[in-house]
């Protein structure tokens, strides 16, 4: 009975129609454990994301096989390198301020996340290319189409949430929001999935303080 409730719990909206997938937000706001691991993970790699953002600026900056040193290219950079963050921020922001103790804050947070992931995720793929990086070799022929490929399934999937989450407000039907929560998922998939290219982009190279 209890789990049940649970369960009830974080899949309720506003309109106390049937669901069965709660949103990420409720499932790590509703419950303490939760909360308590999600702000763990985040606050363990928010640095290194900081680190990479510096270190890409530096990458598209100093490439060998980039011609262009515009200012149109210096001012792309530095916003792309800007964009990522302002993600990293508004990550922070939607982890500090939950959406049931402070719900204005946190779709603020979840919101400016996705835009400013979107933007920066165009730009990079953009950089990627007239920088020439995309040239350098295999690795980066291969990152820089996978790097396409989850830019495309962004703004799907950020379109799909954006449907079934007016829909969800304006008609209120079962199972609606379930169906925005699976496509958020996926979004969350492919962001993760966006930045796993660094593993590709960055090999070989070292981290130098100082």
């Amino acid at each position: 009975m209890k789990s049940g409730h649970i369960i009830w719990t974080i899949t309720k909206t506003h309109c106390l129609v049937y669901n069965f997938l709660p949103s990420i937000s409720a499932a790590i706001g509703d419950s303490e454990t939760a909360r308590s691991i999600w702000r763990i993970l985040i606050f363990v790699h928010i640095l290194p994301r900081y680190i990479t953002c510096v270190a890409y600026l530096n990458f598209f900056f100093h490439s060998p096989y980039s011609s262009t040193n515009s200012f149109l290219f210096t001012l792309v950079t530095v916003s792309t390198a800007a964009f990522n963050f302002f993600e990293l921020n508004s990550l922070l922001l939607l982890t500090v301020f939950t959406s049931n103790e402070h719900h204005g804050l946190h779709v603020f947070g979840f919101s400016s996340f996705q835009i400013c992931a979107l933007i920066y995720m165009s730009c990079h793929v953009l950089l990627f290319k007239r920088s020439g990086r995309s040239l350098s070799g295999r690795l980066a022929r291969h990152s820089y189409k996978f790097k396409h490929k989850c830019l495309f399934a962004t703004v799907l999937l950020l379109g799909l949430c954006t449907y079934f989450y007016y829909r969800h407000n304006k008609y209120c039907e079962p199972f609606v929001f379930s169906a925005f929560a699976f496509f958020e998922y996926l979004l969350v998939v492919a962001n993760v999935l966006f930045h796993s290219t660094i593993r590709f982009d960055l090999r070989g190279m070292s981290l130098v303080f100082g």
